[in-house]
């Protein structure tokens, strides 16, 4: 007999249709990108038009189900329209966050007044803009990849800013598995920015492992273990993260959904299984841990020219969320991902593996 379908929608929906098809399910997706490599694995798919829009994003997900019984899985992009979840029809499924939950994750008061009660350290966060305009950011509550962060300036701000004392240090995350009682941390990992003035904190890569302290990775635990007691969140999760040069540890904020990190992890090809099980109350009871003799890297390319894809383009093998040809991507937007495994410390080699990365990618487009 054959599975439900599994509707993804998200800003990109193609690792999450990636491994829910090897987990053998039929895929519909709706997505920012419609790339080639979500439409080689998806047997349905529409485009949203506006990702900020719940109604939207509501309407696009009723056309792709058109009435038939599937299960919802959201992915980057809910912080926008999680209001959508509650008002789901009785044929879709949600595997997942519910409204509430991302509602309170993403409203900073509440959040950060959670992490108080427990004593746990964040950055000063308030949300009227401070005095002083140095050693400031303002973020948005519905924000995605880290476009949404500027370092501060006087200025009318959006409804949904909130403005965080700057904190220098190491940025990173742990992915965590949960069932709405407790959770299991499945890897921690270093994020990287853009080196771009206009968009200083856009995410441009994420590694795998990052190397912390059994003392930092309890408090990793016992942040989790603290939401969880207040907060019913299930499936995959992530919580971001500063560590300082002085080995301090600040909370960012948590993503009630799949992250991007979910991706660095080769090893476990079980993954959307463990996100379904957990969804469902359940988790596993051990796993096993990455051999931390290798390190994983997921590259963001973004184009450095306009550029119209052409017909024939030959890919590297590591390159993911390829766009289709004919499609134009201008200058500074997403033009695709590369994944690359290396058995070398990442610290050391990450500058050559971009370097590496980005000669092949301009190799394959001039030669098509």
């Amino acid at each position: 007999m054959q599975q439900q379908a599994i509707l993804i929608v998200a800003q990109s929906g193609r690792f999450l249709a990636q491994i829910a098809k090897r987990a053998g399910y039929p895929v519909w997706v709706a997505d920012c990108f419609g790339d080639s490599d979500t439409l080689e694995v998806a047997s349905q798919w529409l485009p949203i038009t506006d990702l900020s829009d719940p109604s939207c994003v509501f309407n696009t997900v009723l056309s792709l189900s058109q009435g038939r019984a599937c299960s919802l899985i959201c992915g980057g992009g809910v912080e926008s329209f999680h209001g959508i979840l509650g008002r789901l029809p009785d044929h879709i499924k949600l595997l997942g966050n519910a409204q509430s939950t991302i509602e309170t994750l993403k409203n900073p008061s509440q959040f950060f007044n959670i992490l108080d009660q427990f004593a746990i350290t964040h950055p000063e966060t308030q949300l009227h803009p401070p005095e002083e305009t140095t050693d400031w950011l303002s973020k948005s509550s519905r924000g995605l990849g880290g476009g949404h962060i500027q370092y501060y300036q006087a200025e009318m701000p959006p409804t949904d800013t909130y403005y965080q004392r700057y904190i220098n240090g190491v940025s990173g995350s742990v992915l965590f598995l949960a069932n709405g009682i407790d959770g299991m941390m499945l890897s921690i990992n270093q994020q990287f920015s853009l080196n771009d003035p206009e968009m200083p904190f856009l995410l441009s890569g994420l590694a795998a492992p990052l190397h912390l302290s059994n003392t930092h990775r309890n408090t990793l635990q016992d942040t989790i273990d603290a939401l969880l007691s207040q907060i019913d969140l299930y499936g995959l999760n992530s919580l971001d993260f500063i560590l300082t040069e002085a080995g301090e540890l600040f909370m960012l904020e948590v993503n009630p959904r799949p992250s991007a990190s979910a991706e660095l992890l080769t090893q476990r090809p079980q993954l959307f299984d463990l996100h379904l099980e957990a969804c469902r109350g359940i988790l596993p009871e051990n796993i096993a841990s990455r051999s931390s003799t290798n390190a994983t890297y997921l590259h963001y390319i973004f184009a450095q020219n306009d550029t119209l894809i052409p017909d024939g383009t030959l890919w590297p093998s590591n390159c993911h969320d390829i766009p289709p040809a004919g499609r134009l991507i201008l200058k500074n937007e997403p033009l695709c991902t590369a994944l690359v495994d290396t058995s070398d410390s990442f610290s050391q080699s990450r500058e050559q593996l971009d370097n590496d990365i980005n000669r092949l990618l301009s190799c394959a487009l001039k030669n098509s």
